[in-house]
């Protein structure tokens, strides 16, 4: 049980030294470098940054930015009370479409709702977000049952 706890806190940690507000630091780990173990770290060479001032959400922003995405993740898809594959209940942060250290605010336009494995991806990798054009490509491949489907969806979130 005492190892559970400092590999927690050990996790935990790496996340926030990621964090703009507390070095910004880049950290490889096996989801983004090719050969490295699932305990294996890899800090390449970086300068210190300054830690930037925090820019806190409000609960009110907050609240927003999950009733506008419907409770759902933005990148996979999933809603809270729903499991991931391994099991895991579905847990929601807020995310930011434009990293705070690339300028970005913490307003509504910039924040939209992420699973927690889909955050601590974004972290890692940060891979581009979709688009409407590319979104709207995908959906035109699908058949039409499915797109019916996600057209319901969405109708049920705009009919609110």
């Amino acid at each position: 049980m005492l190892g559970d706890e400092r590999s927690d806190s050990w996790t935990r940690r790496l996340r926030e030294l990621r964090k703009p507000e507390f070095g910004g630091y880049i950290i490889r780990s096996v989801r983004d470098r090719v050969g490295l173990k699932s305990d294996e770290y890899l800090f390449p060479r970086q300068e210190r940054r300054e830690p930037l001032a925090s820019q806190a959400i409000s609960g009110r922003l907050r609240g927003e930015v999950f009733d506008r995405d419907a409770y759902t993740c933005q990148s996979c898809g999933l809603a809270r009370g729903q499991r991931h594959d391994d099991g895991r209940s579905v847990t929601l942060h807020i995310g930011h479409n434009r990293a705070q250290s690339h300028g970005g605010k913490p307003t509504a336009d910039n924040l939209l709702t992420l699973c927690s494995q889909c955050n601590e991806a974004e972290s890692n990798v940060g891979p581009d977000r979709p688009t409407v054009p590319k979104t709207m490509a995908q959906v035109r491949r699908l058949p039409k049952h499915e797109q019916r489907e996600i057209f319901d969806f969405l109708k049920s979130v705009f009919d609110r």
